[in-house]
């Protein structure tokens, strides 16, 4: 999609919009990894020599590469899009122009052009809608639909399958208006096939979970305009997806992402028919121990978004272990990130280096400060220039991507419980989990955590420091007070946090993760007190 639609897409949704999109990246990067042959799988890349396993369609290579060729349907597309009066007289050409950008998809060969050409496709269907070409427009959606489905139903490659269920959920009935403030109305044909794809076992995961994607936007845009009975179908296939453990074939932290996409799914529909379903579901998900602190994550935030009926008692003390585990994990793990940063390094030898090369090493102990220059740069007179601050060190790049990941995770929890993430008085907080607590000693003791999440979401962004092992050291202490809530009992691991990151190294990696990566061993994986 283009970088316009999708930014008015983003303003009209409700739910988390870097969520969809690192969840797009994901797959995008799978279908790279086939095109570049990281994945060896016969599943994702070429089948083995003899008879080719997959089939793919027939098209004009030269219709990307040759210049005279590529200038000549740029124009005839500008042309139409923009003036339907052209479409009679070129009309042939036109649809053929389409049918070759949606064959070459399913040629290996093309797949890291498959998201490029995908949005060149929504750019248009965009564009024609945005100047009054509604046949243009319209005609271009009903055709990427078919050609689309044609694709998930046939016997493509699973990456261009993927990239075609991708589509269909992006597909719209009517395009979304920035000056007339109206959202975008997905294509209602679409719906039925995404729902089959989720439901029926003959499709592969990684269809699934673009499918599950596509309904999760249909969902946050439109549910409202649903009849009861698909409301009811829709809540009842997220609850399943969302409380099924991972498929063998799905890594842990992947299975997050989909539980994550359930979970924005429910909260849409706001269906008053399954109430008790979702709010068992958002509350009994931080006493399993297989939950990913993606899914935890998400299910916090949903919290003060849902219904928790009266009679329903949560299992408040696990609950709150659970969430002040997954906080106590995130700084361990960023703790840790950056003290094996200011590790020795060994030095590189200075025998048969050039001036150029020692040129590389301006930094102590042979390392390049290029990057941390940079950083500091950026944070340079944080605070200054205010009447009666105090002016802020610069910090490095490792601090600021730590506080950066660490707000995100402390604050979802704090919404959890208080119904915002700013700092506030839980006794007048009327969503959250606080809110819903009758038991008086489990609501003090929800109340003694959000003063504790207050007190470390404080140090985390604690300004004055500059140094990275100072830093560390403080992450360490904040550490030390939240394990104490969650194990008063027993002294804190004093390094803990080794198991793998759920937003891949910090949400702002490059590196997504795999469906079939192997999953963690949840033994390893940091435990609340009282879970077995």
């Amino acid at each position: 999609m283009s970088h316009r639609v999708e930014a008015t897409h983003a303003a009209s949704l409700q739910n988390s919009h870097r969520a969809r999109q690192l969840l797009a990246a994901w797959f995008v990067g799978l279908i790279a990894a086939v095109a570049l042959g990281a994945i060896a799988s016969p599943a994702w890349g070429q089948a083995a020599a003899g008879k080719p396993q997959y089939d793919v369609m027939k098209y004009q290579p030269n219709w990307f590469t040759e210049k005279s060729i590529v200038n000549r349907i740029k124009q005839i597309r500008s042309q139409i899009v923009s003036d339907p009066a052209q479409l009679s007289e070129q009309k042939d050409f036109f649809v053929k122009i389409y049918q070759n950008i949606f064959a070459s998809m399913t040629d290996p060969a093309e797949f890291a052009n498959l998201q490029p050409r995908r949005a060149e496709v929504m750019k248009d269907i965009y564009n024609a809608a945005r100047r009054g070409n509604t046949q243009v427009s319209r005609g271009l959606s009903i055709m990427s639909f078919q050609q689309c489905k044609a694709i998930a139903q046939g016997n493509y490659y699973p990456g261009a399958r993927i990239n075609a269920v991708f589509m269909i959920g992006e597909l719209n009935d009517r395009e979304p208006n920035s000056l007339e403030k109206k959202a975008p109305i997905p294509m209602q044909a679409a719906l039925p096939l995404l729902l089959e794809i989720v439901e029926d076992a003959k499709y592969d995961d990684g269809l699934r979970v673009a499918a599950i994607q596509g309904i999760q936007r249909h969902a946050s845009l439109n549910a409202e305009r649903w009849k009861p009975e698909l409301q009811d179908k829709v809540a009842d296939l997220m609850i399943a997806t969302a409380q099924e453990s991972a498929p063998k074939d799905r890594n842990l932290e992947a299975h997050g992402w989909v539980q994550m996409l359930a979970i924005n799914t429910l909260v849409s529909l706001k269906n008053p028919r399954r109430v008790d379903q979702v709010a068992k579901l958002v509350m009994e998900l931080p006493t399993k121990e297989d939950s990913s602190q993606m899914a935890l994550v998400y299910a916090a935030r949903a919290t003060p978004k849902i219904e928790i009926p009266k009679e329903f008692k949560p299992q408040a003390d696990a609950v709150l272990k659970s969430w002040a585990t997954q906080i106590v994990g995130s700084i361990a793990r960023e703790a840790k990130r950056i003290e094996d940063l200011e590790k020795p390094r060994p030095k590189a030898s200075m025998m048969g280096m050039g001036s150029g090369e020692m040129g590389m090493m301006s930094g102590p102990e042979g390392y390049d400060m290029g990057g941390m220059e940079m950083g500091m740069g950026m944070e340079m007179g944080m605070g200054m220039g205010m009447p009666g601050a105090t002016a802020a060190k610069p910090q490095t790049v490792e601090i600021i991507l730590a506080r950066r990941m660490l707000n995100d995770v402390i604050e979802s929890f704090h919404l959890g419980l208080t119904g915002t993430r700013a700092k506030t008085d839980p006794a007048r907080v009327s969503k959250g989990l606080v809110a819903n607590l009758s038991d008086e000693k489990e609501k003090a003791d929800a109340v003694r955590l959000v003063a504790l999440i207050d007190e470390v979401k404080e140090g985390v962004n604690d300004t004055m420091i500059s140094k990275n092992l100072e830093y560390a050291e403080r992450l360490r202490e904040l550490e030390a007070k939240l394990q104490a809530f969650v194990n008063p009992d027993a002294a804190a691991d004093p390094k803990p946090g080794n198991n793998a990151s759920p937003f891949f190294d910090g949400p702002f990696s490059s590196a997504p993760p795999a469906l079939n990566r192997t999953e963690p061993n949840v033994a390893s994986r940091p435990k609340a007190a009282g879970q077995n």
